[in-house]
């Protein structure tokens, strides 16, 4: 009897690591996207800025 509890218990362990494996592996992949996404909107406000400052310089110049 100890020993189909013994086996019991390995198998629960061993599914309970798999499924946090797997979860952390889909965090993982959440976190790297997100990281990919925040890069690519920081890469757009800088590039929306030099624009802005652009087009005020320019705006500047012809002004007097």
């Amino acid at each position: 009897m100890g020993l189909i509890f013994s086996h019991l218990e390995f198998s629960i362990n061993i599914t309970a690591t798999l499924l946090l494996e797997n979860q952390l592996r889909s965090s993982k992949i959440f976190i790297e996207k997100q990281i990919i996404r925040t890069v690519k909107l920081q890469r757009c406000v800088i590039d929306l800025i030099v624009k802005i400052a652009t087009f005020s310089w320019t705006a500047m110049k012809y002004e007097f």
